[in-house]
């Protein structure tokens, strides 16, 4: 198990069912592709914990809600 993943808190399925991102409490954003397992990227600027990710319907679009009261929205290469 790596270290990070004791903190994360929630996690969603893209659309298409190839990545898996989480919200974790040491304030970052994780991307997985689904069939590897491989982080594909590790997104901060969160000042607090990721409560909550969600994936664009048809996009490439990531958002994350924290416990910061902020909301990001993230464009991931395809």
């Amino acid at each position: 198990m790596h270290s990070f993943e004791k903190l994360l808190l929630r996690c969603t399925w893209s659309p298409d069912g190839s990545q898996i991102t989480c919200g974790s409490s040491d304030r970052m954003v994780y991307v997985w592709d689904a069939r590897t397992c491989v982080m594909q990227y590790k997104l901060p600027g969160h000042s607090g914990s990721v409560n909550e990710v969600a994936w664009h319907p048809s996009e490439p679009i990531v958002g994350s809600a924290s416990s910061d009261r902020t909301i990001f929205l993230g464009e991931l290469m395809r």
